[in-house]
């Protein structure tokens, strides 16, 4: 009896991952294609992000990562959404907005840092390292850390190794 308890209990798993096509895939690209064509014509909008803008660039981050896209239309999405969003940063580092600053902190670092690479196992070609307070920079991968003349920003992303931080005094 338990055998076969178990054996309905992996075949109803199976029926439920098992899913049915509900759309073409010329319809699924088309779909895909009007997306991104209706978001490159209102990229960065100031209506899209007056309220929710980190949620905005983080959703950007999103498709730009599934679709491996560098741009879209003609907005290199990653670099124009770090300039706003690094403009936007507060003097204490973190961010804010219409959802509160924790929200925001955390969806600017999730878009800087292309945290959505990481989960589908594909190694961005440039993110920000976000380090903390006051430091701001983006970084391209096997890029050095710059000399210690004062600028503790990067870190070396080869090695994980975390750039020397500045006294504070």
């Amino acid at each position: 009896m338990l055998d076969r308890m178990v054996d309905d209990k992996e075949k109803k798993a199976k029926a439920k991952t098992k899913a049915n096509a509900t759309m073409s895939a010329a319809a699924f690209d088309k779909a895909i294609k009007e997306g991104m064509n209706w978001t490159g014509d209102h990229f960065a909008e100031p209506a899209a992000l007056a309220s929710y803008g980190n949620y905005y660039f983080y959703g950007i981050e999103r498709m730009g990562a599934l679709l491996d896209v560098e741009k879209i239309k003609t907005h290199d999405w990653y670099n124009e959404g770090a300039d706003e969003l690094l403009r936007r940063q507060l003097n204490d580092g973190s961010w804010n907005d219409s959802c509160g600053a924790a929200p925001a902190t955390a969806l600017t670092i999730l878009f800087l840092t292309k945290a959505t690479s990481s989960i589908i196992n594909k190694t961005p070609k440039v993110r920000a390292v976000v380090i903390g307070g006051f430091e701001r920079g983006l970084q391209t991968p096997r890029q050095k850390p710059p000399s210690s003349s004062g600028s503790s920003r990067f870190q070396n992303l080869d090695t994980n190794t975390p750039a020397p931080r500045k006294e504070q005094t």
